[in-house]
């Protein structure tokens, strides 16, 4: 699997440039407000975008000017790759929920999420990744539980020391300036 390195951030602030693998593209933040449908049973369908993509959410957990990042160990083809912590938007679920829920089944810890900061940017075929701010109680101390081995505290200049999965790339540009 090929990691790649965080670009620098820039650009305007609804607008986000990635470039990796000498590959560059631009992607427009699209508001969650408006991406949300409803069922034929009149159930609120927050775990998919009107394009079909399943929604998965992450959270940018910021401490003393440093971002959390959780080395993955599961599925196979993601293991070793380095990430912001979160999952996927469950049926009927609403995602700063769904991100609540993850970081405790995770990490173990409880989280206050905040304002969406990034996203949807894609992380496959059928999967787009959001990102909120969160913040954890000051004494919260994030373990690795479930999906991963490894958690990180890294400064903007370390974020380039550990090997980011690709599709998590763009929600951590988009983040960086919450390290400043």
């Amino acid at each position: 699997m090929q990691r790649g390195h965080v670009p620098a951030p820039g650009g305007q602030a609804d607008q986000l440039t990635v470039h990796l693998g000498g590959i560059k593209s631009s992607r427009h933040v699209a508001s969650l407000a408006d991406s949300a449908g409803v069922t034929g049973d009149g159930v609120r369908d927050t775990h998919v975008l009107p394009d079909g993509r399943r929604l998965v959410v992450a959270g940018a957990v910021v401490r003393d000017g440093r971002l959390l990042a959780a080395r993955r160990t599961a599925p196979p083809e993601l293991a070793g790759g380095w990430e912001l912590p979160g999952g996927k938007v469950e049926p009927g679920e609403e995602p700063e929920a769904a991100l609540a829920r993850e970081l405790r089944e995770e990490l173990g810890v409880t989280a206050d999420v905040g304002k969406r900061v990034g996203g949807p940017f894609p992380l496959a075929d059928h999967l787009a990744l959001v990102v909120y701010e969160v913040r954890l109680a000051p004494d919260a101390e994030p373990v690795p539980l479930l999906d991963h081995d490894a958690v990180r505290w890294l400064t903007v200049a370390e974020l380039n020391d550990v090997g980011w999965l690709p599709g998590d790339l763009p929600a951590v540009s988009a983040v960086a300036g919450l390290l400043r």
